[in-house]
């Protein structure tokens, strides 16, 4: 699928689900789906949950416990679009805030100034 297609397919969609059993470190498309402004189910696995604040950004689950992912997906689908929104748009105003350029530089600027004192 094409970058452009996967792109208004996320943004079309009630969220993101990021179902993994496998120790993701820092996945980027939670990321996507928050620029996106859509909420992400996500599991508490490996960096997810660092990435996914719970009830605030979207939800997160036990991995590999099917019937907690089908609650989430669930309650998803039955929030109104107004909740769904304002978990996507908390995601997003975090993605702005900490994902800038700016905010890229000053970090590896941080970095610089520990390793040359």
């Amino acid at each position: 699928m094409a970058k452009p297609e996967l792109k208004q397919l996320i943004g079309e969609s009630r969220a993101l689900v990021l179902a993994s059993e496998w120790y993701e470190n820092a996945p980027i498309s939670v990321l996507e789906a928050y620029a996106l402004g859509r909420p992400v189910i996500g599991t508490r696995i490996g960096g997810i949950p660092e990435l996914i604040v719970h009830n605030k950004t979207g939800v997160l689950v036990a991995p590999g416990n099917v019937g907690m992912l089908a609650e989430a997906l669930a309650s998803m689908a039955k929030l109104p679009r107004t909740a769904r929104n304002r978990l996507g748009a908390a995601g997003r105003d975090w993605v702005l805030r900490e994902f800038s350029p700016e905010k890229y530089r000053d970090r590896t600027m941080a970095l610089y100034e520990t390793v040359v004192h």
